[in-house]
């Protein structure tokens, strides 16, 4: 399968993907709609333009860093703000580049939520994407915000 160019996984919430993932060369598009982690080097994919989701950790490689010299396009999903260590780094990895994002949706769990959402708006502050949805989910609340249009 070294020639593969899209992967579709739907409905495997609790799928871990592979760390050999990063040797597809010609992988081009990821549509996953959950996983428990993105496997470390995904900045590997040099030819990756779609990923459905990407679950920042807290292993080696496995940060948003990995996002930043991909030319992702269309809708990404991220998780995993919990496992940003500051707002220092999540300004540096801001998702500036990805001219070609269409939807940009974030999402974070019921750790540190006041922490997450501060580093989560370091890394939008000036994502040029066309909507924006945030899903903020957590023992006190289950909020789920409409995407906003970047006019308004």
């Amino acid at each position: 399968m070294p020639k593969l160019q899209i992967l579709k996984l739907k409905s495997c919430p609790s799928l871990e993907m592979p760390k050999t993932l990063t040797q597809l060369q010609d992988l081009r598009h990821v549509m996953i709609d959950e996983c428990v982690e993105t496997p470390p080097n995904i900045s590997k994919l040099r030819n990756l333009r779609t990923l459905g989701i990407f679950v920042a950790g807290s292993k080696p490689r496995c940060g948003l860093r990995e996002l930043h010299s991909l030319k992702m396009g269309g809708t990404l999903r991220t998780k995993g703000f919990e496992n940003v260590p500051n707002e220092r780094d999540a300004k540096q990895e801001n998702l500036i580049d990805k001219k070609d994002l269409n939807i940009l949706q974030l999402s974070w769990g019921d750790d540190s939520i006041k922490k997450e959402k501060s580093i989560m708006l370091k890394v939008v502050k000036k994502t040029p994407t066309k909507a924006l949805r945030i899903d903020e989910s957590s023992e006190e609340s289950n909020d789920k915000h409409d995407p906003i249009d970047e006019n308004g």
